[in-house]
């Protein structure tokens, strides 16, 4: 009882604390996204690309939290209702264009991987090419995640890449292999955008770390985005990812 006392105690005294720091700093969030394209589910993205159509459903689905601006709303659902063709070229081109609008206010992304990722995508829509309704469906059967991009924390080896696991002295460990998990993605079809921030070696509720430094909250950058696994929180958070692969591999 006494224990349990002490620390709800402990925890008031430090929202406290905070709750007064941050009356001198002043709030940030990432702006609004507008681009429709950021509100498509992934499985119905796939369905999209596969058949170049996106008419329907998506006016319908639209939502974000960040959409209480009712301006910003309309005129995503207006962009939404218009859009007759989707490939995965602009799908990706759309998630580049928003990762590197709100990365500077949150620093989520630590690696890209965004001129691979445009040319997996330019294949992705040449496999479509020429196909009739069977083929297509056959394809989409084959690659759940055709031409859709997902991003991966900084403990997921990709070759070529630095993987750190955020210890400061692996911040020049260039990853020799793939993990299977990622070789697992792409052969269904995924695109890998990006390593996003990790807290140090994974251990911690606070994704900050001496390499690449701190995540923020993209609702309020005075805050944590909490950890191990923040940067994938706040890259999906400020509608700037799609599909996030955040396990614990063994390169830590």
């Amino acid at each position: 009882m006494l224990s349990h006392l002490a620390m709800h105690l402990y925890f008031l005294l430090i929202s406290a604390i905070f709750w007064f720091v941050n009356l001198f700093k002043q709030r940030v969030s990432v702006p609004p996204p507008t681009d429709p394209l950021l509100f498509i589910s992934a499985t119905a993205a796939v369905q999209k690309i596969a058949r170049k159509e996106v008419r329907g459903p998506i006016c319908r689905s639209v939502y974000s939290p960040f959409q209480k601006n009712r301006r910003i709303a309309r005129a995503v659902s207006q962009r939404c209702c218009h859009r007759i063709a989707l490939t995965s070229s602009e799908l990706i081109d759309a998630y580049i264009h928003r990762i590197k609008q709100i990365n500077h206010l949150i620093n989520a992304v630590v690696f890209d991987n965004f001129d691979a990722a445009r040319k997996d995508a330019a294949e992705v829509d040449g496999m479509i090419v020429g196909k009739d309704e069977q083929e297509l469906n056959e394809l989409v059967r084959s690659k759940p995640l055709l031409g859709i991009p997902f991003t991966v924390k900084d403990a997921i080896e990709v070759e070529g890449m630095v993987i750190t696991c955020g210890i400061y002295s692996q911040r020049h460990n260039v990853a020799s292999r793939t993990a299977e998990a990622v070789m697992r993605l792409r052969e269904a079809g995924g695109i890998l955008l990006a390593i996003t921030n990790v807290s140090e070696a994974c251990l911690w509720t606070e994704t900050s770390n001496g390499i690449y430094g701190r995540t923020k909250n993209p609702y309020d950058v005075r805050r944590s985005a909490g950890g191990s696994s923040g940067g994938e929180g706040a890259l999906i958070g400020a509608a700037a990812g799609l599909v996030s692969f955040a396990l614990f591999d063994i390169v830590c």
